[in-house]
């Protein structure tokens, strides 16, 4: 009996623990900064194909991951892009950073990505 009591406060107590790092992680983590009020906010002067704000965020993180992997592959192969991002993170953040100096209203995909890359070589020259 007590043995079952025992068990119960440590299986108690492990879930607590468990909670409070996983909120504490959630809180630190940019996820978790931007639900708590202290992150940013993206705000882009552009939408891709007159989509909704969600709709060009969207594209805008797909867009990251791809050129993230393209890096990655590079990288593996000891090859160069035309633009040498030196550590620097491919984050949303900075695509809309980049992408708001030369982009307003509605444009394409196509063209939102041929700003970005003129941008990267620009902001991100190799030599």
């Amino acid at each position: 009996m007590i043995r079952m009591v025992v068990e119960k406060t440590v299986r108690a107590n492990k879930m607590k623990t468990l909670a409070a790092v996983t909120l504490l992680s959630l809180m630190i983590s940019p996820f978790g900064a931007g639900l708590a009020g202290g992150g940013f906010v993206l705000k882009p002067n552009f939408t891709i194909e007159g989509g909704s704000y969600r709709e060009t965020l969207v594209f805008i993180s797909g867009l990251a991951y791809a050129i993230s992997q393209y890096e990655r592959n590079l990288a593996g192969q000891h090859l160069e892009s035309s633009y040498c991002l030196k550590g620097e993170p491919v984050t949303s953040k900075l695509l809309v950073d980049l992408l708001n100096e030369t982009l307003s209203g509605t444009v394409t995909p196509e063209l939102a990505t041929d700003s970005l890359f003129q941008q990267l070589s620009r902001r991100f020259p190799c030599s």
